[in-house]
């Protein structure tokens, strides 16, 4: 396994320093393990999980992913694998089919909430507590008679700490609807690790819809967050120069958040927290959302590493398009050799089991 991760960080070094469209012969074969090349055109669980391993076994970054996905594709031609033109077309569209789904999956992260936040200009921030509790200033209570909040057996809760929007929250929400302005916006939501057995394993739901967008978030334990950004209050500087010798901020308390990009059309911004069918021990715990639109800018201090763990649209996108050349490289390089006929008929990429996306 060591070996393995050894030849991703060639390969992700070499990657990064070469263009992908300039140096498309460039990058050896054999830096790519051979069970992950064959795996990719097996169609089998096994394959499936032999090119996963490859991509995302080690949690990296996205753009380390996507750079892996383009080599592992451009490695087909020159492995002596496939002699069949539409296998090793297969075989691409695999690879394609398991790294995309992973380059910008929802995850939650870990996020240092300053105990003196304020929201940015057009921003609403939501507490979420019981009624003896004190709000962050500046956020509108939501208390669990509240007529916005529906739920299951709900129930606000006390935590320790100073900072007045983590120091309190609600168990047991299931859906939050409150009126919103239509545009595009930014949605922050907050929760945190109580150590409570009902709220472990997915404390935003398994499956979070805002305003019909669904996120398929599964099983987020606090051990699996991502590394830590900050709430960064208006005007801050885009760097954290105030912290201890750990790189923990002064004066913060840090939660679990999650963010998410969504379009509102019909004047109310709707989340809706769902647990898995039969699982009626789970709970959520929500403890604040904030609602910003796009354009005032992001609240998010993308600092430590989650510039690189939690990516706009765009960034996206050109992630994408990089796994997108290489498959166009390689499909213009054999078409001649596929014949139109064969090209056209190219089987979907589609493992055995029926999965294609890894779990990230």
């Amino acid at each position: 396994m060591a070996g393995i991760f050894a030849r991703m960080a060639i390969v992700s070094t070499m990657f990064v320093a070469l263009s992908t469209a300039a140096h498309a012969q460039a990058i050896p074969a054999g830096l790519v393990p051979e069970d992950v090349l064959k795996g990719a055109g097996a169609q089998t669980p096994e394959g499936r999980r032999a090119v996963q391993e490859y991509l995302t076994g080690d949690r990296p970054t996205p753009q380390v992913l996507a750079a892996r996905a383009a080599v592992a594709i451009k490695a087909l031609a020159s492995s002596g694998l496939y002699s069949d033109p539409a296998e090793l077309l297969t075989a691409a569209d695999n690879i394609a089919a398991v790294a995309q789904p992973a380059l910008c999956p929802a995850r939650v992260m870990h996020a240092f909430v300053p105990n003196d936040f304020t929201l940015p200009p057009g921003a609403r921030g939501f507490d979420f507590g019981p009624a003896d509790a004190d709000v962050m200033p500046g956020f509108d209570p939501v208390l669990p008679t509240d007529g916005r909040v529906t739920g299951d057996g709900m129930r606000g809760l006390h935590r320790p700490g100073d900072n007045r929007l983590l120091s309190d929250g609600i168990i047991g929400l299931r859906r939050f609807s409150t009126p919103m302005e239509n545009g595009l916006h930014r949605i922050l939501l907050i929760t945190d690790d109580t150590g409570d057995e009902s709220t472990l394993l997915s404390p935003l739901g398994n499956r979070i819809v805002v305003n019909s967008k669904v996120i398929n978030l599964g099983d987020h334990p606090a051990t699996d967050w991502l590394r830590e950004a900050v709430l960064r209050n208006p005007g801050a500087p885009p760097a954290v120069t105030d912290t201890g010798v750990n790189g923990v901020p002064f004066g913060a308390q840090r939660a679990g958040a999650l963010m998410v990009e969504v379009e509102i059309t019909n004047g109310r911004l709707e989340i809706e927290l769902e647990q898995p069918a039969g699982t009626n021990s789970r709970s959520s715990y929500l403890v604040g959302a904030i609602a910003a639109p796009i354009a005032q800018g992001d609240v998010i201090g993308r600092y430590f590493d989650a510039s690189q763990a939690v990516l706009d649209t765009d960034e996206c996108l050109a992630l994408e398009e990089e796994i997108q050349d290489a498959l166009a490289e390689l499909i213009e390089e054999i078409a001649p050799a596929a014949g139109p006929q064969e090209a056209e008929d190219l089987p979907d990429a589609a493992f055995e089991d029926g999965e294609a996306a890894s779990p990230a």
